[in-house]
């Protein structure tokens, strides 16, 4: 506390000696609520959240049920409005894209983009551009390309296959930013890493 320099435990999330390493991956402000990732020692890493109006902190729900690693947030962490949108896993539809909503204290899974493995996504870029949400995924069948997701009507595209068939484009590797309705990132155009700067007007 900056106006009287105290400080203190806020919680032992991981009881005993052992370490919870809150934030690893993720950590955002919704309103009075910090929401981040960390680990009990029993149900693995998974979203948790702290309200600092009333200091309690709880899990917010075990994505990956049984003690295994959700990795809540280890790619991308995106906040539309209430709503955090987030990389997870689960066991059974591999690291997807998930999301939680504050206002009600619910959690979902957004998108199965790769049906037989792990799509990752935001492994290499994730922007939110209005009520959209624009990052690297893999869906196993044209590899890693640039998709979206419109939180307003729960919508999830590929943008384009930059590359044609199974050859990745890699979007976002090394670089991508936001400017005036275009977004400029690092792709990759032919299988001999033919590497360069491109853009998507949105």
């Amino acid at each position: 506390d900056t106006s009287n320099i105290s400080t203190w435990q806020v919680a032992d999330v991981h009881n005993g000696q052992g370490n919870s390493e809150p934030g690893k991956y993720m950590s955002i402000l919704i309103e009075d609520t910090i929401y981040f990732d960390a680990n009990d020692g029993n149900s693995g890493v998974e979203l948790w959240a702290h309200n600092i109006s009333n200091t309690t902190t709880w899990q917010t729900m075990d994505i990956y049920a049984g003690g295994a690693n959700s990795y809540s947030g280890e790619y991308m962490s995106l906040l539309v409005g209430d709503t955090l949108y987030f990389s997870a896993g689960n066991g059974s539809t591999g690291q997807e894209l998930w999301a939680h909503d504050a206002s009600n204290d619910s959690t979902w899974l957004v998108a199965d983009i790769h049906s037989n493995g792990d799509s990752d996504p935001g492994q290499f870029m994730a922007h939110v551009v209005g009520d959209t949400l624009y990052f690297s995924a893999n869906d196993g069948d044209i590899g890693e390309e640039l998709w979206a997701h419109d939180t307003s009507n729960q919508s999830t595209w590929v943008v384009e296959d930059g590359s044609s068939g199974y050859s990745p484009y890699w979007p976002g590797v090394g670089q991508s930013f936001f400017v005036n309705g275009t977004l400029y990132t690092h792709i990759s155009t032919c299988s001999q890493n033919c590497n360069g700067l491109g853009g998507y007007n949105l």
